[in-house]
């Protein structure tokens, strides 16, 4: 059966297949791929090689981000994560990937090259085997996107509020319909206005807590958690010093240190258990 080439598809979970270096098929090396793609095509991959000679475990781990477009994937090397066996040298010849998305006896393949510094390619191909991340891609991936916030924050990068990484500080359930949600500056600055955002929608697009602090009441939905995001909405103030009082039920309140930036939003998960009538 001819395969049917797939022109849009979600990459995302763990492809497994095998890599023939520089085509050759008795130099082998397994290769576990596992993706996360979003809906305009952009995709961050971690990629673990591995193969055994004289009793010795080789392989390389890579971090590679790109798109995937109308078929076709394309990957470039962001960061050799772990060597082992190899040298650092050796696992950084690897520059590119490429390769076509095809569907066979309702299989998802990937078949392609990895293209070297030198010029070199070596062939591969993966199939689908789950739709979910394994716990240590998600780690790495996770600790990767961690150090470019790090270093985006300490070069003072100012980003959209929509581009920047949301810091989980509690997940709470209660039996309460609503919530109440007070923020306050620890210290005031001049330049201490906030932005929240309930589930995506910017519900109070700028509030500022020189003049007053905020309460803010939050009807919650039983069927879905509700996330609420507090972000900086200052131009000057690189990152804010807050106090908030989540009241979640009679008598029921906790208190929370927040510090959204330039780069990083503070995030509340609140919902609401489902009542059996």
């Amino acid at each position: 059966m001819s395969p049917i080439f797939v022109l849009s598809q979600d990459l995302t979970g763990l492809w497994e297949g095998e890599l023939l270096i520089n085509n050759d098929k008795n130099q082998k090396l397994k290769v576990q791929l596992e993706m996360q793609s979003d809906e305009g095509g952009k995709v961050l991959a971690v990629i673990y090689t591995r193969g055994f000679e004289d009793n010795r475990i080789l392989g390389c781990d890579f971090i590679m981000s790109g798109v995937y477009l109308k078929g076709k994937l394309a990957l470039s090397l962001t960061q050799l994560q772990r060597n082992i066996g190899f040298s650092v040298i050796d696992c950084l010849r690897l520059k590119n990937i490429s390769a076509i998305v095809s569907k066979e006896d309702s299989l998802l393949r990937l078949t392609g090259t990895w293209g070297e510094s030198s010029g070199m390619e070596s062939s591969f191909t993966c199939s689908k085997t789950s739709d979910a991340l394994s716990e240590s891609a998600k780690d790495d991936l996770n600790a990767y996107i961690d150090q470019v916030y790090q270093h985006l924050d300490q070069d003072n990068y100012f980003l959209p509020p929509v581009s920047r990484m949301a810091e989980q500080v509690t997940s709470i359930m209660t039996d309460s319909s609503e919530i109440i949600l007070e923020i306050r500056a620890k210290s005031l600055s001049g330049s201490d206005s906030i932005a929240i955002y309930l589930n995506g929608e910017n519900v109070l697009p700028a509030h500022d807590l020189a003049v007053k602090p905020l309460k803010l009441v939050i009807r919650l939905n039983e069927d879905i958690p509700s996330e609420i995001l507090i972000v900086n909405g200052s131009h000057s103030v690189k990152t804010l010093d807050l106090t908030a009082l989540l009241k979640i039920g009679p008598g029921v309140q906790k208190l929370f240190e927040l510090h959204p930036s330039f780069t990083k939003n503070d995030a509340f998960s609140v919902q609401r258990e489902r009542i059996n009538h």
